[in-house]
């Protein structure tokens, strides 16, 4: 909620009538209450509960541009149909400002193929991350599991600037060594 709920509200209802009529959207089901929004928040949740029960996964917190957001979707899952067997895809979050959470997986294969196909899902949507301007952690930091891939969506000159911002704030290097830089 922000802090003129009357506009907001004016505000998220125009932006969700141009969403589903320019196809960016099937359907929406909209909170009536606060008890309804408690229960979209427990949906969402669950989600994550039960998809943390897949060894195998590909697992993300992107950003994107708001603008590109539906073509990002569409884009990443063409991508993916293409070179992934079985395909499974699972998408949420926050995409009104810009921030996705996608798991893709594969049923397919023995456990040394799943953890191949994973490798190849962080590469192919980590690129088309970086394609459309977006970054590969839109909420909880690079860190050592995504700093592989940082490349894909900044180029060498903005991984640069991070390294001399970080050696100018942290001098000693006794802030999260070794985490990304």
């Amino acid at each position: 909620e922000g802090g003129d709920p009357d506009r907001d509200s004016q505000l998220f209802d125009e932006v969700l009538a141009d969403y589903l009529e320019q196809g960016g959207l099937l359907d929406a089901v909209i909170a009536q209450s606060h008890s309804d929004a408690e229960k979209f928040w427990q949906i969402r949740d669950g989600v994550m509960s039960i998809l943390s029960n897949i060894k195998h996964r590909a697992n993300f917190d992107v950003g994107v541009p708001i603008s590109v957001m539906s073509e990002f979707v569409q884009r990443v899952e063409q991508t993916l149909l293409k070179s992934i067997n079985d395909l499974q895809l699972c998408t949420f979050g926050h995409m009104a400002d810009g921030n996705l959470h996608l798991l893709a997986w594969t049923n397919s294969g023995s456990d040394v193929l799943k953890e191949q196909a994973v490798e190849s899902i962080y590469q192919q949507v980590y690129k088309i991350v970086g394609d459309m301007n977006g970054t590969v952690s839109a909420e909880h930091g690079i860190g050592a599991m995504k700093r592989k891939y940082l490349h894909l969506c900044r180029s060498e000159e903005e991984i640069a600037l991070m390294k001399l911002l970080k050696q100018a704030m942290d001098p000693k290097g006794i802030l999260n060594p070794n985490r990304v830089f």
